[in-house]
């Protein structure tokens, strides 16, 4: 079961209400004059331009898009395809909806077929704090690359640095569609990733991608980008800390064909010295193909990295302050 108003989606991917209840904390807290001295100055953020910048809106026979967007500054403008689409002032309201989300209504130019967008929020001096940036589907003579992070484990979720070999642990990775030349998100182009190990202690877990309505086998290796972006699920293939494991592998009917039980010292036997290496492959609608590598850390030691110490040991989220998508 899943509902339309959680922060996160069924990947672990920040839904628009994720930004919409971090912009209103942080103007709550500022009203109240005790915001925390990490907080940032400044929050931008296009919620909802997977519809505008598609094919079946953008590339058809509408004249217009609706942009919304989530903001925390003074003031916000919004440019589309380098052009000023207009500045509007951040209005600040009564709790609990003190920062409503803002909108612009923006002329598509006879022959554009691609929205690109960039939000730039400004402070009350007029310098910039915060800014969001989107490239649009079909972006002409735009070359594709990917970029492949690590959500889990990572200091910016709280889940701590390196999966336990206990057979379970799993990582989150995430893969995001880029502008070679740019560096921006390429939000509006989808393309198809295949994901493998190519290397180390893990299996594959499964893959998505976030969209609610993507009827792609969970339990795959190969997914569709979603906004540009795409998750593979990576598990530990071996279990070297956890107890009873004699009785583990005696018991054991498949024989380590799913998970390697190892009833020696894990960390004797430098089973923490191999990571895991994931590949992935993208094919972008052009034909063109990109192979990139991630590498997991691994480790032996449930004291310093099960999931009762990386909960314990955490001490910053900042996941949604830097997730880009």
């Amino acid at each position: 079961m899943s509902c339309s108003y959680g922060q996160l989606d069924l990947c672990g991917f920040p839904k628009p209400h994720a930004f919409w209840y971090r912009a209103n904390w942080l103007a709550l807290r500022k009203s109240l004059g005790d915001g925390p001295p990490s907080a940032p100055d400044g929050i931008a953020r296009l919620i909802d331009l997977l519809d505008q910048i598609e094919t079946s809106t953008v590339n058809s026979t509408h004249e217009s898009a609706t942009i919304n967007a989530v903001a925390f500054g003074a003031t916000a403008t919004l440019i589309i395809d380098g052009n000023d689409a207009g500045k509007q002032t951040i209005a600040v309201g009564e709790y609990p909806e003190t920062v409503a989300p803002m909108v612009w209504e923006v002329v598509k130019p006879t022959g554009i077929k691609v929205l690109n967008a960039t939000l730039l929020v400004s402070n009350s001096d007029g310098a910039e704090v915060a800014r969001h940036e989107l490239l649009g589907f079909g972006v002409s003579g735009a070359e594709l690359t990917m970029e492949l992070s690590l959500d889990v484990p990572s200091v910016t979720t709280g889940t701590g640095s390196a999966l336990l070999l206990d057979g379970e642990d799993t990582a989150m990775v995430r893969a995001t569609v880029k502008d070679l030349a740019t560096g921006a998100m390429v939000s509006g182009q989808d393309v198809n990733i295949t994901f493998e190990i190519a290397s180390g202690p893990g299996r594959m877990a499964g893959v998505g991608n976030g969209n609610p309505i993507d009827h792609t086998l969970p339990k795959g290796q190969r997914v569709q980008t979603w906004g540009g972006l795409a998750r593979a699920f990576v598990q530990v293939s071996v279990d070297a800390t956890r107890d009873n494991r004699k009785l583990t592998k005696a018991m054991d009917v498949d024989g380590n064909a799913r998970t390697t039980v190892v009833t020696g010292d894990c960390a004797a036997a430098g089973l923490d010295q191999v990571p895991i290496t994931l590949r992935a492959v993208m094919v972008a609608a052009s034909g063109g193909e990109v192979t990139q590598e991630l590498q997991i850390p691994v480790s032996c030691s449930p004291e310093e990295d099960g999931w009762e110490a990386a909960a314990v040991a955490s001490t910053k989220f900042s996941y949604i302050d830097d997730f880009e998508g």
